[in-house]
């Protein structure tokens, strides 16, 4: 997990040009490591914290909905 203004792999250290890593980024919103409180880093992707509280409160409604549709 990427925690939000600690220098890191993959935050941009405000250096340019030459060895200067891009900045960290949300994959579902674009949202930068600087914008949020921490990031979870996929293979090939990064979710802020933000994004999964979006994603539980979507599952949890969908979730509820299959409840009540079995009953």
């Amino acid at each position: 997990m990427i925690k939000d203004k600690e220098p890191g792999k993959g935050q941009n250290s405000g250096k340019k040009g030459f060895g200067a890593e891009p900045p960290v980024v949300c994959s579902f919103c674009g949202r930068t490591s600087q914008e949020v409180n921490s990031m979870v880093a996929g293979p090939r992707a990064f979710i802020c914290d933000r994004c999964i509280l979006s994603s539980v409160e979507i599952l949890r409604k969908e979730i509820s909905a299959i409840r009540h549709t079995d009953k």
